[in-house]
């Protein structure tokens, strides 16, 4: 089962991982933008939950443009995380094989937290 697992990520980590400079810079900053006025939003979002009873904000969480910018917020974040980390391997490792098994780690680890944390949005608020 691992190996099955293992054989349908490894093309998709190969490619992740192999991002040009120059695309990955653009994906960074495209990441950045994105998290401007999701970081506002976000800012609504606290204000409004520690406002609101929790009905209140289950129900105003749970619309269709609040759910989906949670989600994204959370998507983004993980992707421009991993993206600044990569950059920062490449920058000070300088050993090859170990910038490879870091950044392996890294877009794994950042991808279960992603996964986990939306995991976690959905069994809260959907009582999965």
């Amino acid at each position: 089962m691992l190996s099955k697992i293992k054989e349908f990520l490894h093309p998709l980590s190969t490619q992740l991982r192999a991002l040009s400079a120059k695309n990955q810079w653009l994906w960074q900053r495209v990441t950045a933008l994105l998290l401007v006025p999701l970081v506002v939003w976000l800012g609504v979002f606290f204000h409004y939950g520690l406002t609101a009873s929790y009905p209140e904000f289950r129900e105003w969480l749970l619309g269709p443009l609040s759910l989906a910018c949670l989600f994204i917020f959370l998507g983004v974040v993980a992707s421009h995380s991993y993206l600044g980390l990569k950059v920062i391997i490449e920058d000070y490792i300088t050993d090859q094989q170990f910038q490879e098994q870091l950044m392996l780690a890294s877009l794994w680890g950042f991808g279960l937290l992603g996964v986990s944390v939306v995991g976690a949005v959905i069994i809260l608020f959907f009582r999965v």
